[in-house]
């Protein structure tokens, strides 16, 4: 059962022992977020028509896989030979092992459109009908209609989602986004699957602001970091500046860019580094994770002192720091104040020990869409404490966590606006 797992990389295949058992299928399909199928494995059509198969077991929602060629001409096996067209309001369907290998020899094609994969991973959870090699081949054709070739197999929730992917690629080509995309809040999973690497890697994609915005609206981090591997050595520059206003990490940690001599690497660039999204800018390297144990304390000190830290505050409140002296630490926090910054001052100028700034949280924007990050100066970690964006996350550790010395970000733009 090779080539139906090489279909789609999400299915998980339970072996039932019952093997060519009439009335027990051999395998059961099961997918992440949708009902699992039970597949029946016939050694030709012939066998499946003489048991009457596809009416005994109709209400299961099967899929009828012969694996051996049928005796038969292409125009003999119809839908109505193999009692398909007697249960139309049931979701059957049957292929064969040849047109499976069609399919999956089309989406092993290096750089081949994203469509052929979004088909594919489709057929299995949401085909019905007769997916035989005519059809098949008449799908896979470049010139194709495969909306309406796919019409008769494939389910109406499946062919809206197939919709969504041939108008993204249609669009990406330097077409028209198709207004009915405009209601689409989030692509699913799958859609993300087959479309982000082709887009990132593929030859005369768009480059327009529009479109990107679009695309990047549509994913978050969570979707990146899943496809980490499928990611790995491509820029993802296009779609990540589009999208760090929009996206949201756990944590986000400042380190130094590893900088390959052999290459010639720009100032800034959005790529993979591991399973984490990582953003270049000059020697600085900022990391993201939507979990919190992929970026890690190492239980560093800070040596920041309250002359080095607080000018680079400037377009954020103040709501919390903590200060650590020789003999004691000091936590000064505001209840009901919007910026603790005088006090902070006032105490600091009352006590005589020498204090550093071991970690301050910042709040940015209006006090109505206002956004919190804590910041562990001694590990440069900055923790979201809501609603903070990848921008904000930047923007806190290129300034304040690298306070002696603040990292030159394009784009993060000018004040904003204390909270109030």
């Amino acid at each position: 059962m090779r080539s139906v797992e090489e279909l789609d990389s999400s299915i998980s295949i339970k072996d039932t022992g019952y093997f060519n058992h009439s009335a027990f299928p051999d395998l059961i399909l099961k997918w992440p977020n949708r009902p699992e199928r039970p597949l029946y494995v016939r050694r030709t059509y012939e066998e499946l028509e003489a048991g009457h198969d596809v009416a005994r077991l109709a209400n299961s929602s099967p899929v009828f896989l012969a694996v051996g060629r049928s005796n038969l001409g292409n125009r003999q096996v119809t839908q109505s030979r193999l009692g398909v067209d007697d249960v139309p309001n049931r979701q059957v369907l049957v292929t064969n092992a040849a047109t499976i290998d069609l399919f999956n020899e089309d989406a092993g094609v290096e750089g081949g459109s994203p469509l052929t994969g979004a088909v594919a991973a489709n057929l299995l959870p949401s085909g019905k009908g007769l997916l035989d090699e005519e059809r098949a081949e008449s799908v896979l054709r470049p010139d194709a209609d495969i909306l309406l070739e796919l019409g008769e197999v494939l389910t109406p929730a499946a062919l809206q989602s197939l919709s969504t992917v041939v108008g993204v690629v249609s669009a990406a080509k330097g077409g028209e986004l198709p207004a009915t995309l405009e209601s689409l809040e989030q692509f699913s999973p799958e859609e993300v699957r087959e479309l982000l690497p082709w887009l990132l890697r593929a030859d005369g994609i768009t480059d327009s602001a529009e479109f990107w915005d679009f695309i990047a609206r549509r994913v978050n981090l969570k979707h990146i970091e899943a496809l980490s591997e499928d990611l790995a050595d491509l820029d993802l520059t296009p779609l990540c500046s589009r999208g760090w206003d929009n996206w949201q990490s756990q944590r986000a940690g400042l380190g130094v860019r590893f900088v390959d001599p052999d290459r010639d690497s720009p100032y800034e660039q959005w790529v993979m580094r591991g399973k984490l999204l990582t953003y270049e800018v000059g020697d600085a390297s900022f990391r993201f994770s939507t979990y919190g144990q992929a970026i890690k304390e190492r239980n560093s000190v800070s040596s920041a002192t309250w002359e080095l830290v607080e000018p680079t505050l400037t377009d954020a409140s103040l709501l919390n720091v903590v200060l650590r002296g020789i003999v004691r630490r000091i936590r000064v926090g505001a209840e009901e104040s919007g910026d603790i910054r005088e006090d902070t001052r006032s105490i600091l100028q009352s006590v005589k020990d020498r204090y550093y700034v071991d970690e301050v949280t910042l709040r940015y924007g209006l006090a109505s869409e206002a956004r919190s990050i804590r910041l562990d100066l001694g590990n440069q970690i900055a923790y979201n404490d809501g609603n903070a964006s990848l921008r904000d996350m930047v923007r806190v550790l290129a300034r304040t966590g690298a306070y002696r010395s603040p990292v030159d970000v394009p784009g993060l733009g000018a004040q904003e606006g204390l909270a109030e």
